[in-house]
């Protein structure tokens, strides 16, 4: 079977033999996981800019897989279910906060009509919640699963999950009875449906058979599973399924070239990402050591907790030995919380760097055990941003980002390793002041103790903002002389309605086009002066518009331009 690559973050590079009969999903050329459910796949995200400004993303593929789902990184044989770039952009998770079968019957068909093999479905919670009976939900699964198998899909699900009563969540003890009644009907369909479903049966580590209840420790609020409850989840329970349908090979995690406009448009744009050399500097309150060359060790926040750079070879997720940046963090107790040593490039990144696109900001970390006394690391996070003013910020795994109720601490407890890999959501370079990589350590200085920090193979780079089936047009109240980014769509069309003419407006194209995109543009009220930039050349570009009239352009690759057609 050929190396597979799904869109929402497992990569299997070196693959395998099925242990059961069929491919669950795992052929053809498209390998990609669309997801829907309620507010545990949706898990809900913000973005924070520069200037404080909280934005809630409303667009479907920048929700999920930001939250717990991103805590399955590397567990237990080295799956990555990342927010991978397709994925964000896309729009694959159809996910909705409250969401009941009802209201995932609406949706079903769009998720379905994405270019993917396999529909992953956390379903059944609100319905349980609601005095649902257990056929009804029974019932709701298998309309899901026979959907999917027609639209030749597999389908993967997850059981109802426990609740507890820690913020008054919990089922009663007849809800409670429908879950299990219709969680093992959902077992049982895994043999009726052979080689078209799996089934990730939250039980088996949620439970608490004392109780019969949901443990507390893995979950923020009786309902929603916290960092630990996913890294859990990963390796008790979709570990060891992955591995029997889809074989136990550590998968390898791809490592982008350098950027190349040419040969390599999606490469890294980040400086040394070996970390060679020592030439790098130190700055900062109780901060020492040495760097890579075209490095910088500095902080962000506090001044107690001290930490050591130095430079040590460790052995990467991907088995091959790399220079990683260790940071020894230590604390005595004296400072205070969200103290926050960092390491980044010592220049803004300019090189390359087209206003309009979005990129992505990655990293490798190795957290061991704890040195000694107290757990001091709070977070690590990954940090990509834009330099300009109130530019926008993406962060994963930052504590009030990523997990409720301080769930990234679970995540690094004293007594276990962690080796994972950290993306951050995709943001987008307003101009072309440079963007920024940060890597955080996030420690709380009330403490006592001590905890080493490895960071490795870091990243940034260029997203392709493709949606593969996303018909619906951008649409947009614009404004005089405000600017435009055009979504990333294969035949996208962008409408304006203004409220009068406007005197100026900028409309900047996707820079990132594949052959034979469409784009077409058209208001509702005449626009006097427009710029029309891309980062390709375009052919007759328009520099006004005529109300109701569309103008629309084609890109060809061998050209490298777009045409107006």
């Amino acid at each position: 079977m050929p190396g597979l690559s799904l869109g929402l973050g497992l990569g299997l590079s070196n693959f395998i033999t099925l242990e059961e009969d069929g491919d669950y999903g795992m052929s053809g050329s498209k390998r990609k996981v669309i997801t829907i459910g309620d507010s545990i796949m949706a898990a809900n995200c913000t973005i924070t800019s520069a200037g404080g400004n909280t934005i809630t993303p409303t667009h479907a593929g920048m929700r999920g897989l930001i939250n717990w789902f991103q805590a399955l990184n590397g567990f237990p044989l080295g799956f990555r279910f990342e927010n991978y770039d397709d994925t964000q952009i896309g729009g694959d998770n159809f996910a909705v906060a409250g969401d009941s079968f009802a209201n995932v019957r609406t949706r079903i068909t769009g998720a379905l009509n994405i270019n993917g093999n396999i529909l992953w479905a956390n379903i059944g919670t609100n319905d349980a919640n609601a005095n649902a009976t257990a056929q009804s939900i029974i019932a709701g699964w298998r309309w899901t699963i026979e959907k999917t198998i027609e639209s030749g899909k597999v389908a993967w699900m997850n059981t109802i999950f426990p609740r507890n009563n820690d913020a008054g969540q919990d089922f009663t003890t007849a809800q409670n009875n429908v879950r299990l009644e219709a969680n093992a009907a959902l077992r049982a369909m895994e043999s009726e449906y052979k080689g078209q479903l799996i089934v990730f049966d939250g039980d088996i580590c949620f439970l608490d058979t004392a109780t019969g209840k949901a443990k507390s420790e893995y979950f923020g609020d009786g309902l929603h599973p916290n960092a630990l409850g996913a890294a859990t989840f990963a390796e008790q329970v979709m570990g060891p399924k992955l591995a029997k349908y889809y074989g136990s090979m550590k998968i390898k995690r791809s490592v982008p070239s350098e950027f190349n406009a040419v040969s390599a448009p999606l490469g890294n744009l980040v400086t040394n990402s070996d970390f060679t050399g020592t030439g790098g500097t130190v700055t900062g309150t109780n901060l020492s050591g040495v760097m890579p060359d075209s490095w910088a060790g500095g902080r962000t926040d506090g001044s107690h907790v001290t930490c050591v750079y130095s430079i040590e070879s460790k052995t990467s997720l991907n088995g091959d030995a790399k220079n990683f940046v260790k940071m020894a963090l230590s604390s005595a107790g004296a400072g205070v919380d969200n103290e926050t040593p960092r390491i980044s490039p010592s220049a803004t990144i300019t090189t390359n760097v087209v206003a309009g696109q979005l990129y992505v900001a990655e990293c490798e970390v190795i957290v061991p055990v704890a040195s000694s006394g107290a757990n001091i690391l709070r977070s690590l996070y990954v940090e990509g941003r834009d330099n300009g003013v109130n530019g926008p910020i993406a962060r994963f795994f930052d504590v009030g980002y990523t997990f409720p109720v301080g769930g990234a601490k679970e995540y690094f407890p004293n007594d276990k390793e962690r080796q994972i890999p950290l993306r951050s959501h995709p943001f987008r370079a307003n101009t072309t002041t440079g963007i920024m990589l940060r890597i955080n350590a996030d420690v709380d200085g009330t403490l006592t103790g001590a905890r080493d920090v490895y960071i490795g193979k870091p990243v940034i780079r260029p997203v392709e903002m493709h949606g593969d089936l996303n018909t619906a047009p951008q649409y947009v109240v614009a404004t005089a002389g405000s600017t435009i980014y055009a979504r990333g769509d294969r035949n996208l069309k962008l409408l304006l309605k203004p409220a009068a003419t406007l005197a100026t407006l900028t409309v900047v194209m996707n820079p990132l086009p594949r052959n034979g995109d469409v784009f077409t543009l058209s208001s509702t009220q005449a626009v006097t002066a427009l710029t029309l930039t891309s980062a390709k050349t375009v052919n007759g570009a328009i520099t006004a518009v005529t109300a109701n009239t569309p103008v629309s352009y084609q890109y060809n690759e061998t050209a490298d331009q777009w045409f107006k057609i």
